[in-house]
């Protein structure tokens, strides 16, 4: 998605997709079949996922979204290895999933 700004399966290179896709290009996922609730997290200073990517995907979910979070000092690995990510990410969206699979 980074280069391509398309949602699709990872690129192997293209004769690579060919072997494991049958295809030059990766496949996309198809995102207007997915029925699933949805919960987005992004970080300010995530350069790997950035704000415009985020836009694309929102727009391509936009029906199963349920909430989109932003949290301003967080990179990419924030949500793994900050500190509060308990008290910002992990607490909100334990109720979330009880409330929506519960």
């Amino acid at each position: 998605m980074i280069d391509s700004h398309l949602l699709q399966k990872f690129d192997y290179g293209q004769y690579m997709n060919r072997h494991i896709y049958g295809q030059d290009d990766p496949p996309s996922y198809t995102l207007k079949n997915f029925n699933i609730p949805t919960v987005i997290y992004h970080g300010g200073n995530d350069h790997l996922c950035t704000n415009e990517s985020i836009d694309l995907l929102i727009q391509r979910i936009n029906k199963t979204i349920i909430s989109v979070n932003y949290i301003e000092n967080y990179n990419h690995l924030g949500y793994f290895w900050s500190t509060n990510a308990v008290d910002l990410i992990y607490s909100s969206l334990l109720r979330l999933i009880e409330k929506y699979h519960g």
